[in-house]
């Protein structure tokens, strides 16, 4: 797995993955962005597009949960998933509904452009 981490002068982090994923390199790299210096705490970007994965719904239930109760955002607070592949989008929006609360809204999309545009948006 490679995964390579940018923060942006505004504080959006943007997370890319390639290769194998595992959902212990999903909770090291979640940790990464809180504890980056430079995270504004209001958007994270995961880019999936060029991994593969495959969880099993435990694994996901479980991912999510863990990222409830470490993530460090501020209310408002967005993370945009894009994942082009069906698969790899049916987990991830899995994924989208264990992950909700009312600190962050999170979604899943096809496409960077759409990605960033929601992130982009005020609502």
């Amino acid at each position: 797995m490679g995964f390579t981490l940018e923060v942006d002068d505004a504080g959006r982090v943007t997370g890319t993955w390639e290769g194998l994923v595992r959902v212990q390199d999903l909770l090291q790299s979640a940790g990464a962005v809180w504890s980056h210096e430079r995270f504004g705490k209001k958007e994270v970007l995961w880019d999936l597009t060029r991994c593969t994965f495959e969880f099993s719904t435990e694994e996901i239930q479980a991912f999510a949960e863990a990222a409830k109760k470490s993530s460090v955002v501020e209310p408002g607070a967005k993370l945009a998933f894009v994942v082009p592949e069906d698969l790899h989008f049916g987990q991830t929006r899995m994924f989208e509904s264990f992950r909700q609360d009312d600190r962050i809204r999170v979604q899943v999309f096809r496409s960077m452009e759409k990605a960033v545009a929601w992130l982009d948006t005020d609502s």
